[in-house]
């Protein structure tokens, strides 16, 4: 609990950091253990604990800050309650919450769920009444102040359904009742006492308002319509044939939230409520009225839900518009910033592209994904990546997008949404959130475009499973302390080295016993990672010693894998390779004592170096039995998935009729040449640029486009118009030139890759196109 902590966050008024805690653990846990304990037994909080000190910040986009909503309250408590908190929360989820877990359609602040698990399900059930010619009405609710307004009785009676247990709840309750909120503001200071809601900024404030909302998801559930909920927002769909019947229904579905917020002492905004008839339909009469308590409910032709807007017969035109607009500003605010020869690097500009812009506009793409089968939407989302390449080379506006694509190996955007789409399936799927694509055309059908047989296989992935004690040690010595002192342990009875290897034929671990000379390898087919061998290999040593009946010995199992060594003493676990693993190691270490240590690979260790040799051994040997082996890991699976969007980029390139001087060039997009090509600084990327797309400062090219009236024939020979491809492959002044910076220069035979960018720079210093 205490180590997750982020080290350095601002304290609370105690003015304890989280780094002062870490740092001192081993000294002040016992003491710890002591206090929180009293805490709990007593259902007493420290005065200390129950204050925190409250921030204000703007929120950005009001066009007034007259208003106290205007602004977000930061509250900076104790982290010495929040360590508290988050053992609590654990408690509670290994308690009370597996015997009775929380609604299904619940997806916010549960593991797994987030809001595209929300919206897959929201905008599934609406495709399928589209199938079956229904009507889909939604509603959409915010439940005003919710995490303000809670009434500390609602919260303590949902934590008494819910079977948290008597001690709980009363230090709950204490929680809730006891706390004090000091804000400062040019000079003065206010200390409030809080009366009413959860702790902003608390470990266990998402888990208080979920259980409270749980009641209302469950009740609009059982009485026959679909409701889900993500923290206060509150969807509800009602789905019929019939306008009478399904107002009707609806109207009873309002009717039931608004007793409901009664009982807990809430509210609906009735500002942010939005009604949408889902339906491809014409004629709505007879849809509503809808009314919630007094106020009327007008109908919408669209709703933006969970950052995604949702218009009547799910085109997605105007979603598909507003991330166009968000990412051309984007781009534009960061334009802002460059200039063609100066401002920020090319690769600071490519990185807030890939790392920034580009996630927010594929934000909910699982769902969205499918609008992109229209040309002209593909086109419209390109101009977004193609701004980008602009930005981040400095090139001409008239350079063509799929050569910038290339050059800088960015995946054309609508290949790059399918793939997200994709892993946000894989995903789903593994956390067992994903419906089957039963209506055709369906957003759902995603797994059947990008169909791989990896994606298919069992996964690794696992609920996830905690351990806090264990039976064995791991240790994690320098390198400096391997070269300089050697072994770091003491002698032990039994010495054991672990290795995994993979190749491109398949993936291998070793074993090797120094005190008997044993040797083992295993084959483990193709689809396992490193990572994945690694674990395996100190499995199958811990079982060997395990079928060996080893006991009351000092065994010491070495592996040059740092990573395998954390997952192994990380406490909690989602792999199911790495529970099993654990789960071995520690029953040995029940009868032994067992010491994981780290030595450095590839090093001239004698036993890392056999270890090695026998996982080489099993990687180039054929796995008996089915593949996989063990279960997809998913960063593998998302490999296979990048893998996808890899080849169709290099088909389209392939295929693309035009761009004759970029493809004299660039072979195929290349991540190396992406990687020289951002060392560089703008004015540099900009020439190489111009000479790839032909777009660049050349007479020809500048003729064409009215910015050069004077003769446009080769400033070197006069012969020829220049062109790039002329500079290139033709002109006879520059020969001497080429064949020193470029080699023998033929049409139709590619430059290495790796020597691509340093070539070209060369020319074109050499050349001087700067100026025409």
């Amino acid at each position: 609990a205490v180590n997750s902590l982020s080290p350095f966050k601002a304290p609370g008024p105690d003015g304890v950091r989280p780094v002062c805690l870490q740092r001192g653990i081993d000294v002040i846990l016992p003491a710890l253990c002591e206090l929180f304990r009293a805490s709990l037994a007593l259902g007493h909080i420290p005065a200390a604990w129950c204050s925190s000190r409250v921030v204000f910040i703007p929120k950005p986009g009001k066009t007034s800050y007259e208003e106290p909503k205007s602004f977000r309250p930061i509250s900076l408590s104790s982290f010495l309650l929040k360590t508290l908190e988050k053992l609590v929360l654990r408690y509670l989820g290994d308690t009370a919450l597996k015997v009775n877990p929380l609604h299904r359609s619940q997806h916010a602040y549960i593991p797994g769920r987030s809001c595209e698990s929300a919206l897959h399900h929201l905008v599934g059930r609406i495709e399928k009444a589209f199938s079956q010619k229904e009507v889909a009405l939604g509603v959409f609710l915010d439940i005003q102040g919710a995490f303000d307004n809670t009434a500390t009785e609602a919260v303590t009676r949902a934590a008494r359904t819910r079977g948290f247990s008597e001690t709980s709840c009363r230090w709950l309750d204490k929680l809730l009742c006891s706390r004090k909120v000091r804000l400062s503001l040019h000079g003065e200071e206010l200390v409030a006492q809080t009366t009413r809601g959860c702790p902003q900024g608390g470990v266990l404030s998402p888990l208080l308002w979920n259980i409270v909302a749980d009641d209302l998801i469950g009740r609009l559930n059982g009485s026959g319509v679909f409701a889900q909920g993500y923290a206060d927002d509150v969807a509800i769909l009602v789905v019929g044939k019939f306008h009478d019947t399904i107002t009707d229904l609806m109207n009873q579905a309002l009717r039931l939230v608004a007793g409901w917020c009664t009982e807990a002492g809430l509210s609906v905004n009735p500002s942010k409520v939005v009604a949408v008839p889902f339906t491809k339909r014409r004629n709505l009469r007879g849809i509503g009225p809808l009314m919630l308590e007094t106020s009327p409910i007008a109908l919408q032709k669209q709703v933006k839900y969970l950052g995604v807007t949702l218009d009547q017969t799910l085109q997605w035109g105007p979603h598909l518009q507003k991330v166009i607009d968000r990412g051309k500003w984007s781009l534009i605010a960061c334009r802002r910033m460059v200039g063609s020869v100066w401002g920020l690097q090319p690769r600071l500009m490519h990185w807030l592209y890939v790392a920034v812009v580009r996630p927010a506009m594929t934000f909910g793409a699982v769902v969205w994904w499918n609008c992109l089968g229209s040309q002209k939407a593909v086109k419209n989302l390109a101009s977004v990546q193609r701004l980008a390449c602009l930005i981040i080379t400095g090139a001409m506006s008239s350079s063509p997008g799929a050569s910038l694509d290339c050059l800088l190996d960015l995946t054309p955007i609508d290949i790059h949404v399918t793939a997200t789409a994709r892993r946000c399936a894989y995903r789903l799927q593994c956390e067992n959130l994903w419906l089957s694509p039963a209506v055709p055309g369906s957003h759902a059908r995603i797994t059947s475009v990008v169909n791989r047989d990896i994606l298919q296989m069992p996964t690794d992935h696992m609920p996830t499973e905690y351990a806090f004690g264990k039976s064995f040690e791991v240790l994690i010595p320098s390198r400096e302390t391997w070269t300089t002192e050697g072994n770091p342990l003491p002698p032990c009875d039994l010495e054991w080295y672990t290795d995994g290897s993979k190749v491109r034929g398949g993936t291998g671990a070793g074993v090797w016993g120094v005190q008997d000379g044993t040797g083992l390898h295993l084959s483990m087919g193709t689809h396992t990672t490193v990572f994945q061998a690694e674990i395996t290999a100190i499995m199958e040593c811990a079982l060997e010693n395990l079928n060996r009946g080893t006991r009351d010995m000092h065994i010491s199992i070495f592996t040059d894998s740092q990573a395998a060594l954390q997952a192994l003493n990380a406490c909690e676990f989602r792999s199911k390779i790495v529970w099993d693993c654990f789960k071995m190691v520690s029953c040995l270490g029940r009868r032994n004592q067992v010491t994981l240590c780290w030595v450095p690979g590839h090093m001239g260790f004698v036993g890392n170096e056999i270890a090695d040799e026998l996982a080489n051994a099993g990687s180039s040997g054929t796995l008996t039995g089915p593949e996989p082996f063990c279960g997809i890991s998913r960063s593998y699976a998302n490999h296979s998935v990048t893998a996808w969007a890899r080849e169709e980029h290099h088909k389209r390139w392939a295929g693309l009729p035009l761009l004759r001087v970029s493809k004299l060039i660039l072979k195929s997009p290349s991540r190396q040449v992406t990687t020289n090509l951002l060392r560089l600084g703008r004015r540099e990327v900009r020439q190489i640029t111009g000479l790839v797309t032909g777009h660049g400062h050349l007479r020809k090219h500048l003729h064409q486009i009215g910015v050069y009236d004077e003769d446009y024939s080769c400033r070197r020979c006069g012969q020829s118009d220049e062109t790039a491809d002329h500079l290139l492959f033709d002109c006879d002044r520059l020969d001497e030139v080429r064949q020193a910076t470029l080699g023998s220069m033929e049409r139709g035979r590619h430059l290495p890759q790796d020597e691509l960018v340093d070539r070209l720079l060369k020319f074109s210093r050499e050349v001087d196109l700067d100026n025409p």
